[in-house]
């Protein structure tokens, strides 16, 4: 099962396919529509226990005014949890709450997938579902079952719902669970590095209101080195990419936060390096201000 589905990326065309809709065959929600596409969008990577990066990137863009409610957003497996967090309006304070009691968690020897679990039923609000969609959020995952379909989902039909797709996307093998294989939607799943093609490194294609992609994506990644061959450089935001996106760790230990929780004092220091990134990016590229400055 796993070497079918580990080779399956190599042959997925997932841009400009049909999105994936809910299971059960309810009417879609309506959406807010649009003569002109959204400026920005944003899609988070995977990254395992480097979440943190994620909030300090993701906040930082929100108080400079650049994800609005409606600003498109998406992510697989951690990237799917911060994106996840943002259109749904939870705060920061929050989710690094959320953060350090998932890290304690997992410390005392709970799994990723139960700890998750766990605090997104507390972080999310009721009305989660509706707001992610009013926020165009989008998290992929690769459905195993009956057979390999790679799934971007921009609809949900309940809080619970979005939880499992979040869950599902966040399913690297033996390391969210100990099973290979999540159940999502009724059926088994696969974390969402698998959803998309190797280029794209796990970042969902992105729609904004009326179905119109965004004008430009920026890729927001938290491990160094690795390709992400779809977008350009100065729409992707990734350690030691530019000069301006130093990490003051040696690559290797970094890349050793992203399989065992780090300390505190670590943790925190991940969202700070986030900020850093997020405001030498704006720093670099005149085109995010012009688009903030449209909104205000």
């Amino acid at each position: 099962m796993l070497v079918l589905v580990s080779s399956a990326p190599a042959g997925l065309v997932v841009p400009g396919s049909a999105q994936h809709r809910p299971h059960r065959g309810r009417s879609p929600s309506p959406r807010l529509t649009a003569d002109k596409p959204p400026a920005l969008g944003f899609t988070f990577t995977p990254g395992g226990l480097l979440f943190p990066y994620y909030v300090g990137i993701a906040y930082s863009l929100k108080e400079e005014g650049l994800v609005s409610p409606t600003t498109p957003v998406g992510g697989s497996s951690a990237g799917s949890i911060v994106a996840a967090a943002l259109a749904c309006g939870v705060e920061e304070e929050t989710v690094l709450s959320g953060l350090a009691a998932l890290v304690e968690d997992v410390r005392s020897g709970t799994r990723l997938n139960p700890a998750l679990r766990k605090q997104l039923d507390v972080l999310m609000p009721e009305d989660a579902a509706r707001l992610a969609m009013e926020h165009n959020l989008a998290v992929g995952y690769l459905r195993v079952t009956p057979w390999p379909k790679a799934c971007i989902v921009t609809e949900w039909e309940s809080k619970a719902d979005l939880i499992d797709t979040v869950c599902a996307s966040c399913n690297w093998p033996f390391f969210f669970s100990r099973w290979p294989l999540v159940w999502c939607r009724g059926q088994l799943a696969l974390d969402g590095f698998f959803s998309v093609p190797r280029s794209r490194f796990g970042c969902p294609p992105l729609t904004g209101a009326g179905g119109l992609p965004p004008e430009r994506t920026v890729a927001v990644c938290c491990l160094p080195r690795v390709s992400l061959a779809a977008f350009a450089a100065r729409d992707t935001i990734q350690p030691e990419r530019r000069a301006e996106y130093r990490l003051e760790v040696p690559e290797a230990q970094w890349f050793s936060w992203a399989l065992e929780p780090a300390t505190d004092a670590e943790l925190a220091g991940m969202v700070r390096k986030g900020r850093e990134h997020a405001r030498a990016w704006l720093e670099a590229d005149s085109r995010p201000q012009a688009a903030r400055r449209d909104r205000n």
